[in-house]
């Protein structure tokens, strides 16, 4: 899951994030909606957290692997 910036209160809502993991185990073509998202029922800054999530995979070392593979995810955090 894509790190979010600290906040007072409860993320709920839904987040998407794609991505594809390269041989090396890096992060690349990265997107975040957070669109649905909410902290205590209030809409979050979208643009903060979407970018504080893309850097957070951004600087994330995957396992490598022989060849390089999309990943979709998709949540509900409450």
């Amino acid at each position: 899951m894509p790190d979010l910036p600290q906040a007072p209160g409860i993320y709920q809502g839904k987040l998407n994030a794609t991505f594809v993991i390269t041989e090396s185990g890096r992060a690349t073509d990265i997107a975040v909606d957070a669109s649905d998202l909410r902290i205590g029922g209030q809409k979050v800054n979208r643009q903060a957290v979407e970018e504080y999530a893309i850097e957070s995979l951004r600087t994330r070392q995957f396992s490598p692997r022989r060849e390089a593979c999309k990943v979709i995810f998709s949540a509900w955090v409450n």
